[in-house]
């Protein structure tokens, strides 16, 4: 392996009238932003590294993106696709959370090793475990994501990061 990474950052889906109020709390209602969906691919060598999925926009993931006003969307297999790498070919996958637009194609991507924060895998877990009138609290999680999530774990796919701990590709 190289010491050289080819990094690319990809835009798959826009959201040209995102309510601010929807993101900082406390905003203006009336405020809106032109907010764009993004993922990073690192290359090197044969390692095909994501960090973050973006996610697939059908079955579960149209509607989080009715939900979410997210009207402008591309997939991201297809953008990825389009660089020469084939959804096979991901080797690692880094999810800086589990959000619904952060890891909501893990799905596509039946070879690779998923690495989460152990504590933002747990608490989201719990959350979901929760009675329904608590449900507000996981709006922004799609659990099919985690559905896959745990379909990779009991393939020994999923790698759970303990806070405090680099993440080393080897």
């Amino acid at each position: 392996m190289s010491a050289n990474w080819d990094v690319h950052v990809i835009e798959f889906a826009r959201s040209k009238d995102q309510p601010l109020i929807d993101l900082v709390n406390g905003a203006s209602p009336s405020q809106v932003l032109d907010l764009p969906f993004g993922f990073v691919l690192a290359q090197n060598g044969d390692r095909n590294v994501l960090v973050d999925t973006g996610f697939l926009n059908e079955g579960s993931g149209a509607e989080f993106s009715k939900k979410f006003g997210i009207p402008d969307w591309i997939s991201p297999v297809r953008m990825l696709e389009e660089l020469g790498v084939k959804a096979d070919a991901v080797t690692d996958i880094i999810l800086s959370h589990a959000h619904f637009d952060h890891m909501g194609s893990i799905s596509a991507f039946t070879k690779a090793r998923i690495f989460i924060q152990k504590r933002e895998w747990l608490s989201w877990n719990e959350a979901m475990a929760l009675p329904p009138q608590y449900g507000f609290l996981t709006a922004i999680i799609n659990p099919d994501n985690m559905r896959s999530a745990f379909d990779a774990a009991v393939e020994h796919r999923l790698v759970l990061v303990d806070a405090g701990h680099d993440i080393v590709l080897v």
